[in-house]
């Protein structure tokens, strides 16, 4: 992923999300997309996004929801180790397998609320995106929506006192 944001022109300062290479109240935001799913300890990743927010600071996490139909999907390809038997079902340009068994967990909304809460985050609002079957979202263009329980990918906001 950095070899391609740097082919792109970013600058990528490289790191684990559980060890921030920045000192205190250094940034007004933090976003975690997609990172829970693959971080050794995600209440400690979400630690360390505190430590280094400034006061009233946001975090943003943003994942594939375990209980949506993509989470169920992905984790079924993951535990069969391919998309052949599910290609009736999954979508035309389905997430790479090689991700897929790289993932430590498909967290559900209830799980990341409750790890943003323990790191001490207050505020915690949430949208979601992707509401149809996985099959046929490609196929059309979704807004996000307030709450968490009908969208497969869902991004939780949250506030650091």
């Amino acid at each position: 992923m950095a070899r391609i944001a740097e082919s792109r022109g970013f600058k990528v300062d490289r790191g684990r999300a559980e060890e921030l290479p920045y000192p205190d109240g250094y940034f007004d935001t933090v976003i975690h997309n997609g990172t829970i799913h693959y971080v050794e300890d995600p209440l400690k990743a979400m630690r360390e996004a505190y430590r280094v927010l400034r006061s009233g600071g946001q975090l943003i996490v943003a994942w594939v929801a375990g209980e949506g139909s993509y989470g169920i999907l992905y984790q079924l390809a993951g535990t069969l180790g391919s998309w052949e038997p599910l290609r009736r079902i999954a979508p035309e340009y389905p997430y790479p397998i090689e991700f897929i068994r790289e993932a430590k967990r498909w967290p559900t909304a209830g799980e990341v609320r409750e790890l943003v809460e323990s790191a001490g985050f207050t505020g915690i609002e949430f949208a979601q995106t992707l509401t149809m079957h996985p099959k046929y979202s490609n196929n059309y263009i979704k807004d996000p929506i307030e709450g968490f329980d009908r969208g497969d990918y869902v991004a939780l906001r949250a506030v650091k006192p």
